[in-house]
């Protein structure tokens, strides 16, 4: 029997993700448990703040948005990927993509979000955290194209946007030096690669994506 306790945010900038997971396991008649299956993909990390967070990318699903210019019924996807099912993904308007089957790898799970990319969806692709177990929508996450980034003394973000090609959506009033950008035509893992590197170059005190969930949003202080 497996209990979880969970607080949940999404990913700002100064605003960090509070992820506490108690289990403890039941063994009946001395067998061991049984292992749940894990997701099918690949393994992926980034950054929130200072701390590595080890994450993994689903191979068999997306979350997209129909065209802001138009309605797309579901079909429409189906007409794009003929073996794809989906579902409402919870927001009005956004749905659950689900794959016949998982792609082979990740440069595949980037041909069918650019095939439905190119049809005016807004693809996210799914991560889950790496101690799922269960993939469930409880635990399930999307990378949006966007990320925060705090820089550091000396560093400015015409210089960030130039080298690493994001434009600025926001700059954070309360905290100086602080944005959130935005990636385009980077492929699907964009935000999470360039976040990375960013943070890699030692410009910034943090580049972290911006990740939701489907759960009750808070927000969390980082310090």
């Amino acid at each position: 029997m497996v209990s979880h306790r969970v607080g949940v945010c999404r990913l700002t900038a100064g605003v960090c993700v509070l992820f506490l997971i108690a289990a403890t396991t039941a063994f009946g008649a001395g067998k061991p448990a049984k292992l749940k299956s894990t997701p099918q993909g690949e393994p992926l990390h980034y950054y929130n703040g200072d701390m590595r967070v080890d994450v993994v990318l689903s191979l068999d699903e997306f979350v997209v948005a129909p065209p802001a210019t138009k309605g797309v019924a579901p079909l429409a996807i189906k007409a794009l990927i003929p073996s794809a099912t989906t579902r409402s993904a919870g927001a009005p308007g956004d749905l659950h993509v689900k794959l016949a089957a998982p792609a082979n790898n990740r440069a595949a799970l980037e041909q069918q979000a650019k095939t439905l990319a190119d049809a005016g969806y807004t693809v996210e692709p799914v991560l889950f955290d790496s101690s799922v177990r269960t993939p469930s929508d409880e635990n399930r996450q999307t990378l949006t194209n966007q990320f925060s980034l705090k820089l550091k003394p000396g560093a400015t973000i015409e210089q960030v946007s130039s080298t690493y090609g994001v434009s600025v959506v926001s700059e954070i009033s309360f905290s100086p030096d602080t944005y959130i950008v935005q990636t385009t035509g980077k492929g699907l893992l964009g935000s999470l690669e360039t976040a990375n590197a960013l943070y890699e170059s030692g410009l910034v005190v943090f580049a972290t994506p911006l990740i939701e969930r489907k759960m009750s949003k808070r927000l969390v202080p980082n310090d």
